[in-house]
């Protein structure tokens, strides 16, 4: 993805108040860190510039903590008692 400019992260908010220098509506979005996705970076990006995905939040952490092995959608095995 990043060699196509694209970064997954996770939008944190609905966008921010209009801003006069910014023509278009922001949105914040943080980009976890692997394989700590308690760490990252917060962006601001217009929102034309973002791309909906259709992942859950669990989904999006496990793919960043496992560093891109876990996609979404995939199963995880059980665990047998």
């Amino acid at each position: 993805l990043s060699d196509q400019g694209i970064i997954p992260g996770i939008k944190v908010d609905k966008g921010t108040l209009p801003l006069p220098e910014a023509p278009d509506e922001l949105v914040t979005v943080f980009i976890p860190s692997s394989p700590t996705p308690v760490t990252g970076y917060v962006i601001q990006v217009p929102r034309k510039d973002t791309i909906q995905l259709n992942v859950t939040i669990d989904e999006a952490l496990r793919f960043s903590v496992s560093g891109g092995v876990i996609k979404p959608g995939t199963a995880l095995p059980s665990r047998k008692a």
